[in-house]
């Protein structure tokens, strides 16, 4: 499904209406959830979680020490070209950017 098809889907959603009716308890029950559904996660966006800021932050830590540990990888990536056939906006080699494009040689490498 394509980031499209779910604004389509969500195009006529209530959202001032659905957190409107939000709850304490509804988010602290979200908060002691193991899996959370689209549904609540709008209840943690709503401005009613906000009173329980630090237990959503404290579940958001656990999450990531369970999934992740307590490491920090670096990425260092290496190039050994400039060629690239994507347009993204942010990055040096796109292929609209007027550079002159090289390739390193395996020697060079």
């Amino acid at each position: 499904m394509s980031f499209y098809d779910e604004i389509q889907k969500h195009k006529n959603f209530d959202f001032k209406a659905f957190t409107d009716k939000v709850l304490d308890n509804g988010v602290l029950n979200i908060i002691n959830k193991e899996s959370l559904s689209e549904q609540d996660y709008l209840i943690l966006l709503s401005p009613k979680a906000l009173n329980h800021i630090e237990q959503i932050a404290c579940k958001a830590n656990e999450i990531a020490v369970n999934n992740f540990g307590k490491s920090i990888l670096l990425y260092a990536p290496l190039y050994v070209s400039n060629f690239c056939i994507n347009n993204c906006s942010y990055c040096g080699f796109s292929t609209n950017n007027n550079i002159k494009r090289e390739a390193l040689s395996f020697e060079e490498i």
